[in-house]
This record gives C-alpha cells, sequence and structure tokens, in this order.
C-alpha cells in the first residue's frame, strides 16, 4: 500500500487525527528541508564572499574586524583643549551708530538699538547703502508748526480717509500745545482770538 493510499484510510476511520498526523510530517519535512537549505546557501555564501571579503572565522562564521575599527587599545583620545575660534555677533562698520538719520538714540524703553538690532551673520555682507533708513517720526512731528484754534473742542482725524485715522476730540482748555495721541498733530487755543 502506498501512502496515499494509507493515508486516506486512516482520513476516513479518524479525520481529525489523520490531518493532526500529516500536518506534523508535513512541518517536520519543511523544517528540516529548510534546515539544510539555509545551511548550504550560508556555507555558499560564506564560500563565494571569501574571494571579495575577509575569510570566515570560527565555527560561528565571524568574520575578522577590519586593523582600523576602535578597539578598546586603540581609540582617538582628547589630546588638550583645543582652540576653536567661535564667530561671534557683530555688527558691521559700516552701521551708523545713529537710530534714524533725524534722531540720535532710541525714543522707545522697549525699542531695540539699530547697532544691536542689526547684528549676525545676516548682516554681515549687507550693503547698507542701500538699506532703508526711515526718519523719525517723532522728530518729523516736531516740526510741523502748531496749530492754532479759536474753539476749546477740536477734532483731529489724521487728514480724512483712507490715510488718516479714527476722529479724535482735544480739550484745549489747559494753556499750552496739546498732541493728538493717534498722528502727534499739536493744537492750540489762540488766546488772541476773540469772542
Amino acid at each position: 500500500m502506498t501512502a496515499t493510499a494509507l493515508l486516506s484510510a486512516a482520513a476516513r476511520a479518524n479525520p481529525v487525527a489523520a490531518l493532526a498526523s500529516s500536518a506534523r510530517r508535513l512541518t517536520v519535512s519543511i523544517s528540516s528541508s529548510s534546515a539544510s537549505a539555509s545551511s548550504s546557501s550560508s556555507s555558499r555564501w560564506i564560500s563565494s564572499s571569501a574571494a571579495t571579503q575577509q575569510p570566515a572565522h570560527g565555527a560561528q562564521g565571524d568574520f575578522a574586524r577590519p586593523a582600523s575599527a576602535p578597539t578598546s587599545t586603540n581609540l582617538p583620545t582628547a589630546s588638550g583643549e583645543r582652540n576653536t575660534a567661535i564667530a561671534q555677533p557683530h555688527t558691521p562698520e559700516t552701521i551708523p551708530s545713529e537710530q534714524a538719520p533725524n534722531y540720535p538714540s532710541t525714543w522707545s524703553a522697549n525699542q531695540n538699538a539699530r547697532e544691536n538690532a542689526m547684528r549676525g551673520p545676516r548682516f554681515e555682507q549687507m550693503e547698507v547703502d542701500f538699506q532703508p533708513q526711515p526718519l523719525s517720526a517723532m522728530a518729523m512731528i516736531q516740526k510741523e508748526p502748531v496749530r492754532l484754534s479759536s474753539k476749546r473742542v477740536v477734532s483731529c482725524d489724521g487728514g480724512g480717509g483712507a490715510l488718516g485715522h479714527p476722529k479724535i476730540f482735544i480739550n484745549l482748555d489747559k494753556p499750552g500745545p496739546k498732541a493728538c495721541t493717534y498722528c502727534g498733530v499739536r493744537y492750540e487755543l489762540d488766546h488772541g482770538a476773540h469772542h
């Protein structure tokens, strides 16, 4: 009787047991064939790579370390301190020291000075002559003449339209010029004007 005939006879008598035994036989044959295939392929790899790589050493297939690989005896050591020059941020000499062309220093407590603001690698190769140098609005508004009014209350809208600001009313009762809180234009009550 052949193996398939025996298997089919056993399957008719007890199908579950026959299936389990055939599965066991199948896994045993697969594992033994794969083990022999892997050992033959690994031996082929070692033998084929022996010509191109270093020869295998030991029974476990270990390879020799290259002579240049670091070991505990030839690790690199730090030879004293290194004086590596580190670039420090600095302000280029061409940056003017004044804050604006018409004002020498900062005009607000939280404003960054120009020599501190324009420093570092971003500004090292910058041509300062081509950079914008905005004028100080505070110095420009001081040149604007005080506007005299015969009324006690004036309104300022910054010039009107889209270029202006919201309309505000300024009380001129107290002596001296009073500035608009938006644009800085100054108004004063004209004491020489009569009713």
